[in-house]
């Protein structure tokens, strides 16, 4: 019994094994050139041109037009030979094509496709293996459709070069759909070691779409091994759909996608539909990316080393797709459900306006998807890209707190949400000690503006300075005396207390040790050096003594000019001074809450003890900010 149930699983086994080498023979392709192929559409007299199970094979002395060539410092991009356009007129349904897409029998390394095409009218392709085109023109939509027979053709090419759907550097002015039409196309076939799986390469391409006319881009890359979509312009209002999910149900497999690139592309579209299945894909790489609008996705993990990410394109971007289904579906009654835009402005303005923040469940799996990519950049380093989802999860719990603090007013949630307002106002959450700096020196700057137009014990001269200024001017343009000595007369009570010192250690020094009358004299020359000097600089500058009045006017207008301009730097030092002084006060309030005293009178008094606090909680939040980013 054991013995025949094991003979029956080996042929069972067998019967598998060869299924798909029957399967290819049952595929008869008919061989056409590339010239004879645009001569039969040419020739086709209904609207629609039609062919299936087709063979295009390159033919070295009627399609040299079709060769296509490498750019040495442009990677992956192709250039046509043709040297004009063809034009084609007619509605294209191609169906099991095989298009020869090189040649290795001579050294050259020959490339073969479609280049310089404009097609007017729709193109559908349905199993189409190795489909080149590049630098040409669609005019209305394409749809590239797979399904089961595409295994079948796949088996058929020699294993040299894998399958590919190759489009480069064209124009898609009505959309662009990449599909397959169900979902176990591929099933235990489209493996990391199966080398005839398909590959998807979409390189410097414009793809437009409308919503209002039902043009779609989409690209489900179910049947894909590899999709490499980079550097393309996708613009439009209808959706863009990108997706690398294996299966549309758990139970089928469709194997694993082994590479999905979408780099340095231009998503000009209200949303974007970004689905892929980490778990069944091995190298996932999107970066440099400009998303213009929206993008839902539904992400089940990123930690694993093949996920290569940019936090800078994604942020303030990201929808969780599975919960806004949540949200728009049970709205929808079965006639709605078919006719629905379920991505219009007003319900997602809706979602993100109101439903995400008031709903526990959808807030929760929004700050859930941000965390999981917080996640994934920390365990990165990449501590830029993790602090900006950081603040974007803390920007919906601000906005949360908000509706529950309206919802049920108490100080506990008054405070929670204003003081999460503060914190991203004054250092981003914590993620930025820098802008704490910053935005302390603006309280410091404002408080000394305030104190500026106040006495203090700091500036003992205060307004009398400048009093003071105009006295000693009046004074001098009134005198025969010189300019130093109206400066000696204001400092004679001065010169009189040194030079009593003076004479009181000469009259008793001859009785003390000669050491004290030796450091004295210095001491007193010194001190009065600061006065001496300045007389002696004044002396030396003052060129037209005597009184103003007395002057010839030609020496009178000199002298007013000079004294105009020698005042004016005096005022400004005086002002400056009284600046230094109400800024040093303000950082000294701030920082210490002046010693435990406060040198200041009046109504700044108090607003000195309201500095002395906000110092003390910005300070302390600025070292909380930076001790986090350190030890991060």
């Amino acid at each position: 019994m054991i013995r025949t149930i094991k003979i029956g699983v080996i042929c069972i086994v067998l019967c598998l094994i060869s299924l798909p080498k029957l399967a290819a023979q049952e595929i008869k392709l008919k061989e056409y050139s590339f010239t004879e192929f645009f001569q039969m559409i040419e020739e086709e007299e209904d609207s629609v041109f039609r062919l299936s199970n087709a063979f295009l094979k390159f033919n070295k002395e009627t399609d040299q037009k079709f060769i296509l060539t490498f750019e040495l410092n442009k990677p992956f991009n192709l250039k046509s030979a043709n040297e004009d356009s063809i034009r084609i007129d007619k509605a294209l349904e191609l169906t099991n094509i095989v298009i020869e897409s090189f040649a290795t029998a001579t050294p050259e390394f020959l490339l073969f496709g479609l280049g310089k095409v404009v097609f007017s009218k729709p193109v559908q392709c349905t199993n189409c293996i190795n489909f080149m085109v590049t630098q040409s023109t669609f005019n209305s939509t394409i749809t590239f459709k797979y399904n089961r027979q595409i295994r079948d053709l796949a088996l058929i090419l020699p294993p040299i070069l894998p399958p590919s759907l190759y489009i480069c550097s064209s124009n898609f002015q009505s959309g662009l759909v990449i599909s397959s039409g169900s979902t176990q196309v591929f099933s235990q076939f489209n493996s990391v070691t199966d080398k005839r799986s398909l590959h998807l390469t979409s390189f410097e391409n414009v793809i437009s779409a409308n919503k209002e006319k039902k043009e779609r881009v989409a690209i489900l890359g179910s049947v894909f091994q590899t999709i490499l979509f980079n550097k393309n312009v996708v613009e439009g209002s209808a959706n863009l759909t990108i997706s690398s999910e294996p299966a549309e149900t758990q139970n089928e497999s469709n194997g694993r996608l082994f590479g999905l690139e979408i780099n340095e592309n231009e998503f000009n579209v209200p949303i974007t539909n970004l689905r892929f299945d980490d778990q069944n894909t091995d190298l996932v790489t999107m970066k440099g990316n400009r998303w213009s609008g929206l993008i839902l996705t539904s992400i089940s993990e990123l930690d694993r080393i093949n996920t290569l990410i940019d936090g800078a394109s994604l942020s303030e971007k990201l929808i969780d797709e599975e919960t806004y289904k949540g949200y728009i579906l049970p709205r929808l009654d079965e006639m709605q459900l078919r006719q629905a835009d379920f991505y219009s402005q007003k319900d997602l303005d809706n979602y993100r306006q109101k439903q995400m923040i008031e709903d526990v469940n959808f807030y929760n799996s929004e700050v859930a998807l941000r965390g999981l990519f917080k996640n994934y950049f920390d365990s990165r380093h990449d501590a830029t890209s993790a602090n900006q989802f950081y603040i974007e999860i803390k920007d919906l719990e601000t906005r949360r707190l908000a509706y529950l603090y309206h919802q049920n007013p108490t100080f506990d949630g008054f405070f929670k949400w204003r003081i999460n307002q503060f914190l991203k106002l004054f250092s981003a959450y914590g993620t930025e000690p820098a802008k704490a700096v910053t935005f302390s020196v603006y309280v410091i700057i404002a408080f000394a503006f305030i104190y500026l137009f106040f006495p203090n014990h700091w500036d003992s001269h205060g307004k009398d300075r400048i009093l003071h200024r105009y006295q000693f001017f009046f004074k001098y343009l009134n005198k025969d005396a010189g300019m130093h000595d109206v400066y000696l007369e204001d400092k004679q009570d001065e010169l009189a207390h040194y030079n009593g010192f003076k004479n009181f250690f000469i009259e008793n020094g001859k009785t003390v040790p000669k050491f004290f009358l030796a450091t004295a004299l210095p001491l007193y020359r010194w001190s009065i050096a600061s006065t001496k000097t300045t007389s002696w600089f004044l002396q030396k500058i003052d060129i037209f003594k005597g009184k103003w009045v007395d002057l010839p006017t030609p020496q009178r207008a000199v002298k007013t000019t000079l004294l105009i301009f020698t005042f004016v730097i005096a005022l400004l030092y005086d002002v400056f001074i009284k600046m230094l002084n109400a800024l040093m006060l303000s950082i000294n309030t701030f920082t210490t809450l002046g010693f435990g005293e406060i040198p200041i009178k009046g109504l700044p008094r108090y607003l000195a003890i309201i500095q002395g606090f906000i110092g003390w909680f910005m300070l302390t939040i600025f070292s909380v900010s930076l001790i986090s980013q350190l030890l991060n």
